[in-house]
């Protein structure tokens, strides 16, 4: 983590003030100083064009009831890029206009996505397939296709009926088997009345 903040508060600064220099002494300073100030306004403008662009592609990917995977990474590569632009300097610029080509940000999209996939952290379904419903798929089933989640404790038959949790919270009553409160094992006497 050191050697990027090293990279991105020493090293860059000082390419950016070496290209320059050079740029300089071949057009001059006074030109030198404006390529700069026009790179950043025209970049700047890209920017909120394809912000907007982006986010209506968001809001259809959003009524489609998808999450928005692309739009939020070109979203993030914008405003690095929109950064990038406003910083003075030709590196910075060229980065910044590199992440306004959309060819250039589904390339970096693609290798972050496959080294993620490569790593664990996050996994792909087919296309034909909806995430939802393989989950569902890959659920333990029962016999007659019926699936029962939930949480169960083993009671050993000398346990309390009524213990009391310690946050305070009611827990539902626990009938042992040999126990007559059990209101399914009630019967009544003959005549209807107990």
């Amino acid at each position: 983590m050191a050697i990027v903040f090293i990279i991105l508060f020493i090293a860059i600064p000082i390419a950016e003030l070496v290209v320059l220099i050079r740029v300089g002494e071949t057009i001059g300073a006074w030109p030198t100083v404006a390529f700069v100030v026009l790179t950043a306004v025209v970049g700047v403008s890209l920017v909120r064009m394809q912000g907007f662009a982006i986010l209506r592609g968001a809001q259809q990917e959003l009524e489609a009831n998808r999450f928005p995977v692309t739009a939020v990474f070109d979203g993030v590569c914008l405003v690095f890029a929109g950064a990038a632009l406003i910083v003075p300097g030709f590196i910075t610029d060229a980065v910044g206009f590199l992440l306004l080509i959309p060819g250039f940000r589904r390339l970096l999209r693609s290798i972050m996505e496959s080294r993620l996939v490569a790593s664990g952290r996050i996994r792909t379904w087919p296309a034909d397939t909806p995430p939802r419903q393989q989950r569902r798929e890959e659920r333990p089933k029962r016999a007659d296709g019926i699936i029962i989640e939930g949480e169960y404790e083993e009671i050993e038959p000398d346990e309390k009926t009524t213990d009391e949790p310690a946050d305070g919270r009611q827990q539902p009553t626990r009938y042992r088997p040999d126990d007559d409160t059990d209101p399914s094992r009630r019967q009544d006497p003959p005549g209807g009345k107990r």
